[in-house]
């Protein structure tokens, strides 16, 4: 993959195929900051053998370590009203740096992901008979932040996503990608939580790093909890 001003650069993924030929949904799979794709699918190994046997394909995407741990560009990085005053433990990757990008409050890489995503989603679809229209995405932490901003940036990529442990910074709960597109379609959105997480709480505001979050009522999709009945949205529409 080619980036302007970074350049060409390999990305890696860990792609795993059902049991039958692939023509049906395509799962994307995003670790948190620090994690891998090898680490990821083996956490979630259930996942991915009730996927196969349902004819899903699942994609576990690496995300780029340029520095500091491995994780994902939410589009946040250059923005620096999204830490609190006296914030001490922000980090500037090489790539923000060679993109002028680094503020206060950086702390991820700055690797285009949003083209990343897509170009994989487009690339797996042609190569596998895969349904466009049924692309879904599981994310958690720095991985649920950059499913957030996927939906936002390109949507019409995602049918659904599955968010844990993870909610937009401060001031990126409605970006100006999704205000100035054409595309209006539903993602619809199941956002997990712990209570008792202070990294990303589950109600936003402070977190125990110093970086404040969007409070969870406002974020605009259709939320599905336990005790709703959802429908299986895995089915081809007519």
């Amino acid at each position: 993959m080619r980036q302007p001003t970074l350049g060409a650069m390999n990305r890696t993924l860990l792609l795993t195929l059902p049991c039958v030929p692939p023509s049906g949904p395509l799962l994307l799979s995003f670790h948190g900051q620090g994690g891998n794709a090898s680490g990821f699918s083996e956490q979630h190994a259930p996942l991915v053998s009730t996927a196969a046997a349902r004819g899903w394909v699942v994609a576990f995407p690496d995300g780029m370590a340029d520095g500091h741990d491995s994780g994902w560009n939410v589009g946040t990085n250059g923005d620096s009203s999204t830490c609190l005053p006296r914030t001490n433990n922000s980090y500037c990757h090489a790539s923000c740096s060679t993109l002028r990008r680094c503020s206060r409050c950086a702390w991820s890489t700055c690797f285009d992901d949003v083209a990343f995503a897509t170009r994989l989603v487009s690339s797996l679809v042609a190569a596998h008979g895969l349904d466009a229209s049924r692309v879904f995405a599981l994310g958690e932490s720095n991985g649920g932040m950059l499913v957030h901003h996927l939906a936002q940036a390109s949507p019409a990529l995602l049918l659904a996503a599955v968010v844990v442990f993870a909610l937009p910074l401060l001031g990126h709960l409605v970006e100006p990608e999704l205000l100035a597109s054409p595309v209006r379609r539903t993602t619809y959105v199941l956002q997990l939580h712990d209570r008792n997480d202070t990294t990303i709480p589950w109600q936003g505001g402070r977190s125990s790093d110093g970086a404040p979050s969007e409070i969870e009522p406002r974020f605009p999709g259709k939320i599905a909890g336990g005790q709703h009945r959802v429908s299986d949205l895995s089915r081809k529409r007519a």
